[in-house]
């Protein structure tokens, strides 16, 4: 598994996340999205996941080193890790 990156037309906010931006995320085929989310944890409702959903990918919410450093760890397994990060 090699990293890949998806550059230019994403929210400068978690809750300004669309549809359509996870659609982009599911092109990358991921077994799990891990959203960073800044400082702090914050998560959005699961309506708004319907794409990971609809595509049986798994999600989890986490502040935004946090899901750095799972990305790492996942990413070494060999997993398909797709993380959508915000700065703090």
């Amino acid at each position: 598994m090699r990293a890949q990156l998806l550059v230019g037309g994403w929210p400068d906010s978690l809750h300004d996340l669309a549809t359509e931006h996870l659609d982009r995320c599911l092109e990358l085929q991921p077994e799990i999205v891990l959203f960073g989310t800044g400082a702090r944890q914050q998560i959005l409702d699961s309506s708004r996941l319907a794409p990971l959903l609809n595509a049986g990918v798994g999600y989890e919410f986490m502040s935004t080193p946090a899901a750095c450093r799972c990305y790492n760890i996942l990413l070494a397994e060999g997993r398909r890790v797709a993380a959508l990060l915000f700065l703090p």
